[in-house]
Formats: C-alpha cells, sequence, structure tokens
C-alpha cells in the first residue's frame, strides 16, 4: 500500500466522498480542491468539479505529491505536520484520519507525522 494513497483515501472518507449526498461526491471531488488556475472547472464556492470520481481522485494525489514532496507554492512541505496540512482538504479534524490510518498500517501515528512520511 502506496502511503500518499492511504491518505487520500483517508482524506476522501473523512470528507465524505463516497455519500451520494454530500456536496463533494456531486463534485466528484474527494479532496476538496480548490480551483486556481482560471482553466479549471469550479462550482459557485470556488471548489473544483470533476468529470469522475478517478479524475478528482488523481487531482487529490497529484495535490499531495506536491506538498509531501516540497514542490507546494502555498508552504506546505515535507516537514509540515499532518493536522496542518489537513485543513487544505476541508477537513478540521484529524482524528478519523488519524484512526483510518492506523488500521491501514497497523501501528501508532498521530496527528504531528511530517508529510514526509506519506512521499515514499
Amino acid at each position: 500500500m502506496k502511503r500518499k494513497e492511504a491518505l487520500a483515501d483517508a482524506i476522501a472518507a473523512s470528507n465524505g466522498s463516497t455519500d451520494p449526498g454530500s456536496r463533494f461526491y456531486k463534485l466528484r471531488n474527494p479532496g476538496q480542491l480548490k480551483a486556481f488556475i482560471p482553466r479549471h472547472i469550479r462550482d459557485e464556492r470556488g471548489f473544483r468539479i470533476f468529470d469522475s470520481h478517478i479524475d478528482g481522485y488523481r487531482a487529490l494525489l497529484h495535490d499531495l505529491d506536491v506538498k509531501c514532496n516540497g514542490k507546494s507554492t502555498f508552504g506546505v512541505g515535507p516537514q509540515t505536520p499532518l493536522h496542518q496540512a489537513l485543513p487544505l482538504f476541508g477537513v478540521e479534524v484529524s482524528e478519523n484520519v488519524v484512526s483510518f490510518l492506523q488500521k491501514v498500517f497497523d501501528f501508532e501515528i498521530d496527528e504531528h507525522i511530517s508529510l514526509a512520511f506519506f512521499a515514499e
């Protein structure tokens, strides 16, 4: 299991991406990604709209790759603690993400783990 994919899954689950009643299910945007480039299709609140769940998931993986590997221009990098990065993906309380990740990896981690752990 790739660590970055596990983090993407945890974010998506926390955002209700499989709940047909959720806003982000309808937007096909499991990472609650905002549109920053004019060509990106967005809703009235600035969230990206994707054609498919796969497209939204790939965009989430790309965004995590940028942040975990220190390529972000938003001041988020490998040394950023998980709990500080999660609000960028719409996750205000890190407890569910941490619990999800502990089940995936079968060992204790906490919200202070750095994004470098997920960089692979």
